[in-house]
């Protein structure tokens, strides 16, 4: 099984090259992991409530099984958690609905290409669809996460 953290960077990495999803988030620094470490108890949920508009939190979630048909073991769950620019402080926010295409269909590296037809790192193939679901937290805030699961090529 190859180790999850090396997949959440990746994925941020690749985030990180989408040019309007970098200035719509108000630079690089704005997109980041949240880390389990011990020591370091921070809920998820409490993460999420105190990301600063905007931003985006990506999560790793677990590992489900794959198929097991020789070449997927392993499915690497990671949630990309946003919240959207606020209006009154940026001069042209972008609502969800095109933060969320950003992030699916952003050309990355300055390719063509999105996230989901390229592989974030060698030992992925490319993601499953993602799924997209909007949130509303404990101030009646909404935001969006977007699941993707990466399968893992062969047994890392």
């Amino acid at each position: 099984m190859l180790k999850p953290s090396l997949v959440v960077n990746a994925v941020i990495t690749t985030l990180q090259t989408i040019q309007p999803f970098v200035a719509a988030m108000n630079g690089a620094q704005n997109i980041k992991a949240h880390s389990f470490v011990n020591g370091q108890v921070v809920p998820i949920m409490t993460d999420i409530y105190e990301m600063t508009s905007p931003s985006c939190l990506v999560v790793y979630e677990g590992t489900l099984g794959g198929n097991f048909d020789g070449m997927t073991m392993w499915k690497h769950h990671l949630t990309v958690y946003l919240k959207a620019p606020n209006q009154a402080t940026v001069q042209a926010p972008l609502g969800y609905e095109d933060l969320v295409w950003l992030v699916v269909n952003g050309a990355v590296n300055g390719t063509q290409l999105n996230i989901r037809q390229i592989s974030v790192i060698p030992e992925v193939t490319l993601v499953d669809t993602p799924t997209i679901t909007r949130l509303t937290d404990e101030t009646r805030t909404d935001f969006f996460k977007i699941d993707m699961v990466f399968p893992e090529i062969g047994d890392n």
